[in-house]
Parts: C-alpha cells; structure tokens; sequence
C-alpha cells in the first residue's frame, strides 16, 4: 500500500505489517474498527514527513482511545538543503478522542519513541549521541469527512524527554483515510 524505505530496524517493520494489515480485505466495512493510515508532515526545529497508522474500535470504551505508531523522516528536507542533520522519530502513542464519530474531535495523549540521526562523520555533532528516547504529551484536534473515511488532524506536543537534537515543540499536520470504512461508493 506505501512505502517508504527508512533505516530505523524493527520498528519500520512494525509499522508496515500495521499498514499491511489495514489493507487486508476482511477488514473493509468492519463494523466499529477504525484504521486511519496516512501521511504525517512534522515540524519541531525541522521539518520531517513520514507515515502514520492507528486503530480504534467503537466496542472498546466507545471508541475513545486509539493507538497509533508514526515514522518521520527529515531526509527530504535535507535533500531540498533545509536540514543539517538527517534523522528520525519513531513513536507509539495512546490517545484520547473526547468526541469519536463528530465531525470535530479534540485529542489528547502520550507519545513514547526514539530518535536516531546520522552524524555522517561530521565533527559538529561528533560528541553527541545519534539516538536518544522521546517522550512527549500531545494534545489537538482531527475532524471525519467523506463519511468518516478522510481523518484530516493539526496537533502540538510538548517534549518531555527529548535528546539535544530535538526542540521540545513539536507540531504536525496528518491527513489519513479509513481504510477499515471500505472505499469510496
């Protein structure tokens, strides 16, 4: 369905069997399980893109919490000459969805992950370590369009185990489709 080739081991793997799995056919038109996968662009001191998938299903609290797994990369911003470093963020997370099923829903929720950058042998960044663990508190807001199938979200996070690579701010904007709602009539 996507791919995107990233150096960061088992986690990429994770990500894709997810993503695999959204695409299964059995799934489509399931009744209460919602699987957004889609795009992410992050912006915390640089500007990273990747991909991102999550799962919530209405029988487990009404659908109000939903996990979710997300690889960013700022490779492309580098290739463009906007970034020193090449680097990337690799997260679970667990949120709060205060309003499932509306057309507007505030969130809430924790991200745990890693980053990893290539120093490349330069001797500006020879003293740090390349990877260091993350973790942040994320609050913001999506909305359902398209009957639920397009799940467009802008959120913010704060850093509060982060490594000297990574500003404390994080912001991103995702737009991810439903593939568990079934395609298009």
């Amino acid at each position: 369905m996507f791919s995107m080739h990233f150096r960061c081991g088992a986690e990429t793997v994770v990500l894709a069997a997810v993503i695999s799995l959204a695409g299964c056919p059995l799934l489509a038109g399931a009744t209460g399980l919602s699987i957004p996968v889609g795009m992410v662009f992050e912006h915390n001191f640089y500007p990273q893109f990747g991909l991102s998938a999550s799962v919530a299903h209405d029988l487990l609290l009404k659908g109000h919490p939903r996990l979710s797994a997300t690889v960013t990369s700022s490779r492309l911003s580098v290739l463009a000459g906007r970034n020193v470093l090449k680097k990337e963020n690799v997260f679970f997370s667990a949120g709060w969805y205060f309003r499932p099923r509306r057309f507007i829903d505030p969130y809430a929720g924790i991200d745990a992950g890693f980053t990893r950058f290539s120093r490349e042998d330069d001797e500006l960044f020879a003293l740090l370590p390349n990877t260091a663990g993350l973790f942040n508190i994320r609050a913001g807001i999506t909305s359902s369009l398209l009957g639920g199938r397009l799940r467009p979200s802008v959120d913010g996070s704060f850093a509060l185990i982060t490594s000297s690579t990574v500003f404390p701010l994080f912001f991103s904007i995702t737009v991810a489709y439903d593939v568990a709602k079934g395609v298009l009539p």
